[in-house]
């Protein structure tokens, strides 16, 4: 019987000993698990996202200034062949505006120079903006190519309506403004003369018109054209000279009226300012939408950069973070105070523990 106690007592023995190892064990497993899982939620405390680059996107910052700086050579450019053409136009091709009731073709012109010039600019103020990433620069280069889009689209919508319509008011208009006006309207009177001779032909329609003017029917003196026994004025002669109009013979005048030459050369002119309207528009379209891709990435940049700015940096540190700048930019930054004083008044306090003071770029430069 006394062995089968003792038996007995070492089972128990092992058992509880068991018992109790296995309880070490789990108090062992317990108390790593939650110095793990206290690591791991430091970890994530402690984790702060790495701020965005320019280069962190697929469309970076840098790529699309770069191909901004691009585009605004090209609206430069662009700009001074807009601005020559409108100048050649009003300069060469206006002479005959007088003849015209619509204000569609001067419209066209002045609105394709006032384009080429907010090209010019809107290309500066690009490049200015872009150099320096100031938002609100790049926020009025945007502005400012909306109004050159605007202005370059309407001249050339504006100019094909009209190149469809300006044979129907030449047929409705111009034979009577001949009738009404020459000789007596200095600017139409130039105009009609001007057209004569460069065209090669007499009168609206046909020569015979100016039996039916004012200009043979008045019995004024004051006329801008002597009548002096003129049936057509000269500017309608082949052979200019002095008092040809006296005599309408074939050979002296063509039979032909210059509605027909004015309306073709109307219509090439509209036809050439519509096509760089409407061409060079759509050139802006590209400046507008890089400029506003622009704009947001850096304005996510600086807001995303701020936010994951941690609190206990200084102004020079902070400023360095946000815009990525380090010790070798010490001149892009702003120079620290010279009072001790002054400094230590917003610095944390780091007295009890040197080893936790971040580091900061006036230690770095000192």
């Amino acid at each position: 019987m006394a062995p089968n106690k003792s038996a007995k007592n070492g089972t128990a023995n092992k058992n509880h000993n068991n018992n109790n190892n296995n309880n070490n064990n789990n108090q062992k497993n317990g108390e790593n698990g939650i110095e793990n899982l206290k690591k791991k939620q430091s970890q994530k405390q402690i984790k702060v996202k790495k701020p965005k680059t320019r280069d962190s996107d697929c469309c970076s910052i840098n790529f699309i200034k770069y191909v901004l700086i691009i585009v605004d050579i090209v609206f430069f450019m662009s700009g001074t062949a807009v601005i020559a053409l409108s100048v050649w136009t009003l300069l060469y091709k206006h002479q005959y505006v007088a003849l015209l009731t619509s204000s569609s073709y001067q419209f066209c012109t002045y609105a394709l120079l006032l384009a080429g010039i907010g090209a010019i600019l809107s290309s500066i103020i690009g490049c200015c903006g872009v150099k320096r990433e100031n938002r609100a620069i790049i926020l009025i280069y945007i502005i400012l190519l909306i109004l050159v889009f605007l202005f370059e689209l309407s001249a050339g919508a504006v100019a094909y309506i009209y190149e469809r319509n300006v044979s129907d008011e030449l047929n409705m208009t111009l034979s009577d403004t001949v009738k009404s006006n020459y000789a007596i309207n200095e600017r139409v009177t130039k105009a009609v003369d001007l057209m004569q001779q460069n065209f090669k032909c007499c009168g609206a329609v046909k020569f015979e018109e100016y039996n039916e003017s004012l200009w043979i029917k008045s019995t004024k003196d004051d006329l801008l054209v002597e009548r002096d026994g003129r049936v057509v004025p000269d500017s309608c002669c082949v052979t200019f000279n002095r008092t040809c109009g006296r005599s309408f013979h074939p050979s002296n005048i063509p039979y032909t009226g210059c509605i027909y030459k004015f309306t073709d050369f109307l219509r090439e002119q509209l036809i050439i300012l519509g096509s760089v309207g409407l061409g060079i528009c759509i050139t802006k379209l590209f400046g507008i939408i890089l400029g506003c891709s622009l704009y947001i990435k850096l304005k996510k940049l600086y807001e995303h950069n701020i936010n994951q700015t941690p609190k206990h940096l200084m102004t020079r540190d902070r400023v360095s973070f946000i815009y990525g700048i380090d010790e070798s930019d010490d001149e892009r930054l702003p120079d620290p105070p010279s009072s001790i004083n002054y400094r230590n008044s917003y610095m944390p306090d780091f007295s009890e523990s040197s080893a936790n003071r971040p580091d900061s770029i006036y230690d770095r430069r000192n």
